[in-house]
């Protein structure tokens, strides 16, 4: 899947940065780190022309900039099982010098990074939005060890008998072998009456050990001995649903016309704030074109219209439309093929 990588460029000198050039970097190969001075791979590359606050940047001003990255990795099927699954990398920022700076260490790549852990392995077919998988260990590697599965529900108290959680499909007492690990399933359903758009809600999963503890003296004299066992919480956060339609279109001046509109659910208030809708185009090779990035702002009925640049050498095929959504509203992406018309003379 794309990410989308960030840095924010800072000016700690007395004077205007002028033409300020950014390249992004990630470690090659993937999953092993540092290897050397030339284990380094351009991911993308941030100036004036993408971004033009890069063409000055005041003394002591800061400037965020960012680039799209599509991770390419032959994964084993351990780590498509697994779906998270730690491989360290390293991504790094590197500047060119700009006239008249007299202190470059810190914007030369070497320590202006940051690593990755763990990926994530997309879906290959949607998901419940509601179900995770949470993982228990016995940590003795000498006896099995009983757990009893229980949660914390945080939920408005109006809406607490609405919700429902289900544990390990309705078994919450399992057995581990010495050093065992299994995963079990998490289902939550929301309540009706707990849909208010922007709160956020939580279940916290814990485990109880089980040990009986038995006297030596008499058989029957059996005590059961209770531990919490770590515990995972799971967040939720209420949105309302995004509707987003688009249509995109080439013109006789050379740009691709983009039309389209955005809906929100019911009680949404976004369309009286201001926001955006980015569109942006695809070539053949099925890669963004950052020159053809435009925002798009939608007027009070959700309406938004524009265009976007096309190149002889870079032609467009496709154009995303898309709302990153908020803390109240869900994302939305729209996929739309260029419509082209052909005119033949009689």
């Amino acid at each position: 899947m794309t990410n989308r990588v960030y840095a924010r460029i800072r000016n700690i000198g007395n004077a205007i940065a002028s033409n300020v050039a950014v390249t992004f970097e990630v470690t090659d190969p993937l999953g092993m780190g540092i290897t050397g001075p030339a284990g380094w791979v351009q991911i993308g590359r941030a100036d004036a022309s993408t971004f033009s606050q890069l063409a000055a940047v005041p003394a002591g001003g800061t400037v965020d900039v960012y680039v799209d990255w599509k991770p390419t990795v032959n994964l084993t099927p351990a780590q498509v099982a697994a779906g998270i699954f730690y491989f360290h990398s390293c991504l790094r920022v590197r500047i060119d010098p700009v006239p008249g700076e007299t202190v470059l260490a810190n914007q030369d790549g070497d320590r202006e990074q940051e690593n990755i852990s763990y990926f994530q392995v997309p879906p290959t077919a949607p998901r419940s939005g509601n179900k995770k998988m949470v993982s228990i260990r016995n940590d003795d590697l000498e006896r099995k060890k009983s757990f009893i599965l229980g949660y914390r529900l945080t939920v408005p108290p109006k809406g607490a008998n609405d919700w429902r959680v289900r544990l390990n499909d309705g078994v919450t007492e399992v057995t581990l072998a010495p050093g065992e690990r299994r995963e079990f399933s998490v289902e939550i359903v929301p309540g009706r009456s707990a849909s208010q758009a922007g709160q956020r809600y939580s279940v916290d999963v814990f485990g109880l050990s089980r040990h009986e503890l038995v006297n030596s003296h008499n058989k029957n004299d059996v005590h059961n001995e209770f531990r919490y066992t770590g515990g995972a919480r799971i967040e939720a956060l209420i949105v309302l649903p995004t509707r987003l339609s688009c249509d995109a279109s080439a013109n006789s001046r050379g740009s691709i016309s983009v039309v389209g509109r955005v809906r929100f659910g019911v009680g949404a208030k976004e369309l009286d704030r201001k926001f955006s809708i980015m569109a942006v185009g695809w070539n053949s090779k099925r890669g963004f074109i950052e020159s053809s990035r435009v925002l798009l702002a939608p007027d009070r009925n959700g309406q938004f219209r524009g265009s976007i640049r096309e190149s002889r050498d870079d032609v467009i095929e496709r154009v995303d439309c898309m709302f990153a959504g908020t803390t109240e509203l869900s994302s939305a992406l729209r996929r739309m093929r260029v419509v082209r018309t052909t005119t033949r003379s009689q």
